[in-house]
């Protein structure tokens, strides 16, 4: 074990400090439903996509109104394995919750391995210059703890993704990074998947990934950077007739703008995008400030910066029938370079309480709200 801890981070513990957050580099109301709808389950069967029934396999939890319970109770839950795939944690306040609880769990006997990005992007703060590595003190604990630890493969840009395995029969879709501001101030969603194809598939790629393999996924439900996730979620945005609720931290991939508005100006299906208001005041550093012009010349023009909530999370819904969530942004480097971790829910449940969120974020958050952008 200690051998594969320091072959692992040998190059990644170096020049570590703490930060929190996350970076790449990369009128919605109560709408009707009419049976058109359904055609968004038939769309995606036709184009190859074996709709499943996930109804009781599937469970949505919302963030921060959801807090860290539902991650603790997961992690507390394993057994005998748990596999945790992510892009950021930090070891302060609720993150370090989590990170001790990893511990506490390779502690008591069950087999904990963890895959964290090696260096994730950090914007360059004009009052804070200095390179650091986000997740060096839990990287520093987890191995410390006995939790078995790898850095992300280099066959990625990034690893992006966040997700969890638990005793081979559960698995963990998030959104969200393991932080404090992801758990207290962002719009995060977390999925608990129950369906064995998924969760079988989603161990599969984690041991590729640990092993530093190729790996292509098979299971229709999973939206897979960089395999598959531009396919589903073209696919998902061209099957609406009606509606598509999107929220996304970043949106400038060309490609998807430009299925977005061929949905709207061709097909006339109402669009509506929620991103995250992050202009920084020290400088007037805006990362999402390429989207307005994007959004402008594709004559997109139902879309707001959220500010009551961080929108870090990343979800498409159609029609009210199909929705995706996962770690996805809508950019190039996010789509076809990083691995990334998402899914298709057709779960009437899930569907229904993400599409009663969104619709809340909306209101709270009108179009008028982004004065300064």
């Amino acid at each position: 074990m200690m051998k594969q801890v320091m072959r692992t981070f040998a190059t990644c513990l170096v020049g570590l400090t703490m930060a929190t957050g996350c970076g790449v580099h990369n009128n919605v109301t109560g709408a009707t439903y009419s049976a058109a709808s359904d055609d968004v389950l038939g769309a995606m069967a036709k184009a190859g996509k074996a709709v499943k029934a996930q109804q009781g396999a599937m469970q949505l939890y919302v963030m921060p109104d959801n807090g860290p319970k539902p991650i603790l109770d997961q992690i507390n839950s394993a057994k005998k394995s748990l596999k945790f795939e992510l892009y950021m944690m930090t070891y302060t306040e609720v993150s370090k919750q989590v990170a001790d609880a990893l511990i506490a769990k390779a502690k008591s006997g069950c087999d904990v391995q963890v895959i964290l990005e090696a260096q994730p992007y950090i914007p360059v703060d004009p009052a804070n210059p200095k390179p650091f590595n986000v997740n060096g003190p839990a990287m520093q604990a987890l191995i410390a703890g006995g939790v078995r630890v790898a850095r992300s493969s280099p066959r990625f840009v990034y690893t992006h993704e966040k997700s969890m395995v638990i005793d081979h029969h559960t698995a963990v879709i998030m959104t969200m990074n393991m932080t404090n501001s992801a758990f207290t101030k962002n719009r995060e969603y977390v999925v608990v998947d129950k369906s064995p194809s998924d969760v079988k598939e989603v161990e599969a790629i984690f041991d590729a990934d640990w092993d530093q393999k190729a790996y292509s996924p098979k299971d229709p439900d999973l939206v897979v950077s960089p395999n598959n996730s531009r396919a589903q979620i073209l696919k998902l945005i061209d099957s609406a007739k009606e509606e598509l609720l999107v929220q996304c931290e970043f949106i400038n991939d060309p490609e998807v703008v430009q299925h977005l508005a061929a949905a709207q100006n061709t097909r006339k299906v109402k669009v509506s995008m929620m991103l995250s208001f992050q202009k920084r005041q020290a400088d007037g550093y805006d990362p999402n400030a390429d989207a307005t012009k994007i959004f402008g010349a594709a004559n997109l023009t139902n879309f707001t910066f959220t500010k009551t909530v961080t929108m870090h999370a990343k979800g498409i819904v159609a029609d009210g029938k199909a929705a995706y969530i996962g770690s996805e942004n809508f950019t190039a480097n996010s789509l076809d370079k990083n691995r990334e971790m998402g899914i298709i829910l057709t779960d009437a449940a899930s569907v229904s309480k993400l599409v009663s969120v969104m619709n809340q974020d909306w209101k709270d958050n009108p179009i008028a709200a982004p004065a300064g952008k």
